[in-house]
Formats: structure tokens, C-alpha cells, sequence
């Protein structure tokens, strides 16, 4: 995952594992959405259960943070044919006014198609996020552990499988107490992620 000159560039893996973090309720639509924010250099998603964060790409204090509709990223990774295809993401203003998305599909030099999206900041209300990350250094060892929805721990495992070192794993960085969020944090030469799992009442 890469950020310049305002475009972000994911890998077919990437977005894939991004987008299993975005809520599918329709009832929530400002969580339907992955959330791109150049002045932090982090793309994020959230259902209010779980959480990832890609960090690691250098902040662009001057970009404006914008939240793409899952059905639009849908149709963009649908361009991505083969893995090693690469999507763009860039914002600009469209003659209405809003705010507006594409996304390019790449194959090398070639673009396999793009796809438009205008954001309307009615619905895309993202919430705060960082108060959702634990910090690190804060663990504490637990009497009677933590317990997590299985389903959850497979997104862990896509973002692990997104990144060229899988096989060094997903680190456990903390929780702090028995139903605080817990975060897991997956490191590599090209994808850096926090992702924040709500624990289960047992």
C-alpha cells in the first residue's frame, strides 16, 4: 500500500482485506464505507466490532480525509482480474461541487477500467477511530483470558495474508482487561496495520 501525490495504491490483497472490515448493514451507512485519510497516511474500516488501521505511508498534512461507499470499491476490485493488478484511489471536485473518487485499475501502464464514485457528506460520517485503538504498552495479564469471534480473527488473517511477509505473522500488541478492545498489529516492507478487535462476552 503506497501514498503519492494524493493516490493511493492498493494490491488486489489489500483492498480485499480492507474491505471485509466495513460494515455490510444498511442500516449503518456511514459505516459502509473504507475511510482514506492522506493527512494521517492511513486507510481505515470499521463495523463497530472490528477495526484496521494501514498506517506506514507518509502523511500528507494537506489532504482531506474522504470515505469511499463499499458498493464502489466493490465494483473497483471487481476490475482486478489478477493479484498482481493495482488499484489507484484519488480524490478530486467534481463540476457539482462534491467531492469525487475514481479508482483505476492498473496493470502495469495498462488501465483495465475505472470506476467514479461522489461521496455525499450527508451519509459518509465516519466516526472517531483513534479513541478505538489501544495504545501499546498498556497489556495486562488476565485471570481469565480474552474471547473473540472466530469470524473476526479471519480478517486478521487476510491482512496478514495481504502483506509479503506472512509468514512472520500477526503480532498480539495489548488489551487491558477482559472486555477491552483488543489490538493485533501486522508489520511489513509494504503493509502496516493496527486492527482492533472488540472482545465477546462469555
Amino acid at each position: 500500500m503506497k501514498l503519492e501525490t494524493g493516490t493511493f495504491t492498493l494490491t488486489k490483497a489489500e483492498l480485499k482485506a480492507v474491505m471485509a472490515f466495513a460494515s455490510t448493514d444498511g442500516t449503518r451507512e456511514h459505516l459502509n464505507c473504507v475511510l482514506f485519510d492522506g493527512s494521517a497516511g492511513a486507510v481505515i474500516a470499521t463495523d463497530g466490532h472490528t477495526l484496521i488501521r494501514c498506517n506506514g505511508m507518509p502523511p500528507c498534512p494537506s489532504e482531506a480525509a474522504y470515505a469511499v461507499p463499499l458498493a464502489g470499491l466493490k465494483q473497483a476490485y471487481a476490475l482486478l482480474r489478477k493479484d498482481a493488478h493495482l488499484l489507484e484511489v484519488t480524490s478530486c471536485i467534481a463540476s457539482s461541487g462534491r467531492t469525487c473518487v475514481v479508482m483505476r485499475a492498473r496493470d502495469g501502464a495498462v488501465c483495465l477500467g475505472s470506476v467514479e464514485v461522489t461521496l455525499d457528506p450527508d451519509v459518509l460520517d465516519f466516526p472517531p477511530y483513534l479513541a478505538c485503538i489501544p495504545q501499546p504498552g498498556i497489556s495486562g495479564e488476565l485471570d481469565n483470558g480474552v474471547a473473540v469471534n472466530a469470524d473476526y480473527l479471519t480478517r486478521v488473517a487476510l491482512v496478514g495474508k495481504a502483506t509479503s511477509s506472512w509468514h512472520s505473522g500477526v503480532k498480539l500488541v495489548g488489551c487491558s482487561g477482559e472486555l477491552a478492545p483488543i489490538l493485533f498489529r501486522v508489520e511489513s516492507r509494504d503493509l502496516n496495520a493496527d486492527v482492533v478487535i472488540m472482545p465477546m462476552r462469555m
